[in-house]
């Protein structure tokens, strides 16, 4: 299990503190946050392979930090810790696509348990996540990351890394209009001079990171994937 990562999200200091440490038996990082705002900036720099959080956090609470991160990723393993009385929220998540909740107080034979779930789940999926966009780059769909074909991370920004999220989606051949584009990365941007050349300072930046361009622009229709 050390080589996956975890955030854990709690505003108790004595019950982050105490599993955090019994975590970092199980995994290779433990990422620690006391609010939902703290744990969206963290999984935001970090995608992490799992979040585990309580709902009751001030500055944004469980449930609502955890909508932040599925509007961008549907996949990532999410477990909510509650208290009884948290149960009809539970109910009104669903559309959340939990991967567990765990009553407090937790018992740590169920944490086992769930962990090695987890590990198993993980390692199936790892091996699925890997997705060759040409000869010279890798997106890694778990991870978020762009690696070279020697296996080097490209480090991305997070509006770089939503760029690649889109664009692996589906047909790696696909056209995506500037329209759509703007919509996914800045969330109902208006097409107009300004928000176009936003789009162009992205794809450029980007492209002048890496030893071969990634994408090219089609005339009058958007951006896709430079292939050869």
């Amino acid at each position: 299990m050390k080589k996956y990562t975890v955030l854990y999200a709690e505003d108790d200091l004595i019950l982050l503190n105490n599993y955090a440490d019994f975590l970092d038996l199980f995994f290779q990082e433990v990422f620690k946050a006391t609010s939902g705002k703290e744990a969206l900036t963290i999984y935001e720099k970090e995608s992490p392979d799992v979040i585990i959080t309580d709902i009751n956090m001030p500055n944004m609470n469980g449930l609502d930090f955890v909508k932040k991160v599925r509007e961008k990723n549907k996949d990532v393993i999410i477990i909510i810790l509650s208290a009884y009385s948290d149960k009809e929220k539970l109910l009104s998540a669903t559309q959340l696509f939990l991967t567990q909740y765990l009553i407090k107080p937790i018992k740590s034979n169920d944490l086992v348990i769930l962990i090695q779930d987890i590990t198993t789940l993980l390692d199936k999926r790892e091996n699925h996540q890997l997705i060759q966009i040409n000869k010279n780059y890798f997106w890694d769909k778990r991870k978020l990351k762009l690696f070279d074909k020697d296996g080097i991370d490209i480090g991305l920004q997070a509006k770089e890394v939503n760029l690649l999220n889109l664009f692996c989606t589906t047909n790696l051949n696909k056209v995506y209009s500037t329209e759509e584009i703007l919509n996914f990365i800045w969330e109902d941007s208006i097409v107009n001079k300004s928000t176009t050349g936003k789009l162009r300072v992205l794809f450029s930046t980007l492209n002048k990171k890496l030893e071969h361009e990634l994408f090219e622009s089609t005339y009058k229709i958007g951006y896709k994937f430079k292939r050869d």
